[in-house]
């Protein structure tokens, strides 16, 4: 995972790029990260935030692409993730950008639970620290704070709240904010409020 603290730069600025619905599957949409591949040169952004629907993980245990084969085991369906994931994390990865993720309605509609992909972005050395130790809310529900460039006060707040969800009988479905991720964030803004004499100006990212 990222070790650095983000700061603004020299100049008072900071830029995020946001990736929403990539949808990949073990098998890549080239013309897609052909196009990412240059935003992402353009734009040269100091973080990039990743809004859920990261991987089309409702199909990516199916067979309707590629080999035509499915996926019959978690070790099968991990695999397929794994090299999804890699289609998505490897060009950020080797331009050393740091990434934050959330999830989508589609990256957990697969046998994979969200702690586990999260596990898989954990492995890469630009990926932003996520929530590893509140078990009231999930692991892609939590905070990035965005340094000075002078000295190590907080100037700014990034809020990354999970928004996938489950039906009554435990199914992945389409989700919404949770009243405990409600809590989390109201208890923590408090809390950001506190340690910094005042609000800290901020921007909150869901699926």
């Amino acid at each position: 995972m990222y070790k650095d603290k983000l700061r603004f730069n020299k100049n008072g600025k900071f830029t995020i790029l946001q990736v929403s619905d990539a949808q990949d599957m073990h098998i890549p949409r080239k013309a897609m990260f052909k196009m990412l591949d240059k935003v992402y040169d353009k734009v040269n952004p100091d973080l990039i935030v990743l809004t859920g629907d990261n991987i089309l993980g409702n199909h990516i245990d199916d067979a309707l692409i590629g080999k035509k084969k499915s996926a019959t085991t978690k070790e099968s369906v991990l695999k397929r993730m794994r090299k999804a994931l890699g289609f998505l994390l490897d060009p950020i990865e080797k331009r050393n950008i740091p990434f934050a993720f959330i999830y989508g309605n589609h990256d957990d509609m697969n046998i994979i639970s969200k702690k586990e992909q999260a596990e898989i972005y954990g492995e890469y050395n630009c990926c932003v620290p996520y929530n590893t130790d509140d078990d009231s809310v999930e692991c892609d529900t939590y905070n990035i704070p965005i340094y000075s460039s002078k000295d190590d006060s907080m100037k700014y707040n990034i809020w990354m709240l999970d928004s996938a969800g489950s039906d009554e009988n435990g199914r992945p479905t389409f989700g919404r904010v949770q009243p405990e991720t409600i809590e989390w964030y109201e208890k923590k803004s408090r809390e950001l409020r506190f340690r910094n004499n005042g609000p800290v100006m901020s921007l909150m990212f869901q699926h």
